[in-house]
């Protein structure tokens, strides 16, 4: 059995999930400027 995660509760699997903190910018635009996609910047 699988365990489906929403991190950051927006209704999106973490899986499929672009933004994973929900803060409006793309996880990987924030990596490629050297940024953390998870930090809430």
């Amino acid at each position: 059995m699988e365990i489906e995660v929403d991190a950051d509760g927006d209704g999106v699997e973490n899986k499929f999930d672009t933004d994973l903190n929900n803060n409006g910018i793309n996880d990987f635009d924030k990596f490629k400027m050297g940024l953390n996609p998870f930090s809430i910047d």
